[in-house]
């Protein structure tokens, strides 16, 4: 399938954030798709359907590791 691929990492989903800018549509496609496909096939580990249908978005997601993200105490 074009824009897909197996070495793809699975993201731990801890905290999802987004800005509502010009694809503001893809955006809310994409995580339709990944809460529905949890939903119909009654699967909460969404990191799984997040690998799969998040490939094609590459160009509007950011992959942040969770070092980089400061607590609430600054550390």
């Amino acid at each position: 399938m074009k824009g897909y691929c197996t070495n793809n990492r699975v993201m731990n989903t801890g905290v999802l954030a987004y800005t509502m800018n010009t694809k503001r549509s893809e955006i809310r496609g994409l995580w339709n798709e990944v809460c529905n496909a949890c939903i119909q096939l009654k699967q909460p580990e969404c990191q799984i359907f997040w690998r799969l249908l998040s490939q094609p978005c590459s160009d509007i997601i950011q992959a942040v590791d969770s070092s980089e993200i400061k607590n609430r105490s600054g550390l």
